[in-house]
């Protein structure tokens, strides 16, 4: 609804996911200076938002990332959309043999 209503020029969604994406950033940050992966795949429906949130995202990461740990990485969306942890749940669930 957020994302909707922001599609549709309104101030505060955009500031909400304006926000969201700054939060996320940040935490990406830290997982990117722990674990330095090659590749960092966004997934579930809010991931295919788009620029209101990811373009934040970016923006801290650009800012408060050493540029080292940021050249090699790569950010994807997930193709699997919001149906990411339904499928990572079944995939857990069919391992575990429950």
């Amino acid at each position: 609804m957020v994302a909707a209503a922001a599609a549709e020029g309104d101030a505060e969604a955009s500031g909400i996911l304006r926000e969201a994406g700054r939060a996320l950033g940040i935490g990406l940050v830290s997982i990117l200076h722990l674990l330095n992966p090659q590749v960092v795949i966004l997934g579930g429906g809010a991931s295919h938002i788009g620029e209101p949130l990811l373009g934040p995202m970016r923006e801290i990461i650009e800012d408060r990332c050493l540029p080292s740990i940021l050249s090699p990485v790569r950010f994807v969306t997930s193709a699997l959309g919001s149906s990411a942890g339904a499928v990572g749940a079944a995939l857990l669930m069919s391992r575990d043999g429950r």
